[in-house]
């Protein structure tokens, strides 16, 4: 994510999300647990003809795109490569955190970026990483990004500022190769991470990305998504496979 300048069209993700701006508001009811980004297993899940969903798009920063869903043990995944490219899916929405702040999702990294290490502007690749977008008026000025991702190197739970943008605020939720190659349940209350990050109360979410890049270590990396969703309440979550 070195791409990350002080402008926010500058940023992978929302110099995309500026682009196509045609947002897709989620107006949660009350009793509501369940907000949807993603699920690739779902069988109406409607595809491109380059593989990847509908409601998706795709941003090449750099390289050629290595993205698609993919059958998986009779579920259909999403699968990311990064041949010493940049590459981020992003879909726009709109709704309150308060309204559903826990965020879940299931990822498996297969290949780490080598030598990559997200504290170093010229190492920032991730196999990995999920980012929740907070648009700010004016947007191309002020939008902040939470993004939780797996690096190779900096601890579990260490919060590591973009070295570029200070609006751009990386989670560490998982770290070097203990859990490589396996499924991996997580989830995340990112209401409490944007207030303990920024120390505000949050704007309304504008949009989710995910990412995989190793081009400044002109490496490789592999990795791959299967449901994306928010919820109102904390679920039971459980280790995987």
């Amino acid at each position: 994510m070195k791409k990350v300048l002080c402008l926010f069209t500058s940023h992978p993700f929302l110099a995309g999300f500026l682009l196509c701006f045609s947002v897709v508001c989620f107006g949660l009811p009350a009793q509501a647990q369940r907000l949807v980004v993603s699920d690739y297993a779902d069988p109406t899940l409607r595809l491109e003809d380059t593989g990847l969903p509908k409601e998706w798009s795709i941003k090449v920063w750099h390289g050629i795109p290595d993205v698609m869903v993919m059958q998986y043990k009779q579920q259909r995944i999403l699968h990311l490569r990064s041949h010493q490219s940049s590459i981020s899916l992003y879909r726009e929405l709109e709704f309150q955190l308060d309204q559903a702040p826990f965020l879940n999702w299931e990822w498996k990294v297969n290949q780490l970026p080598e030598n990559a290490d997200a504290r170093t502007g010229d190492r920032d690749d991730q196999a990995a990483g999920i980012y929740v977008v907070f648009p700010r008026f004016p947007a191309f000025l002020n939008s902040q990004l939470l993004g939780y991702i797996w690096d190779n190197t900096v601890p579990e739970g260490t919060i590591v500022p973009s070295s570029n943008n200070s609006l751009v605020q990386y989670i560490v939720v998982r770290s070097g190769t203990t859990a490589l190659g396996k499924w991996v349940k997580e989830q995340r209350n990112v209401l409490a991470d944007y207030q303990r990050v920024f120390k505000d109360t949050p704007p309304a979410v504008g949009g989710v990305s995910l990412m995989i890049d190793s081009d400044d270590t002109n490496s490789q990396a592999e990795s791959f998504f299967r449901e994306v969703v928010f919820q109102s309440e904390e679920p039971l979550l459980l280790m995987q496979r």
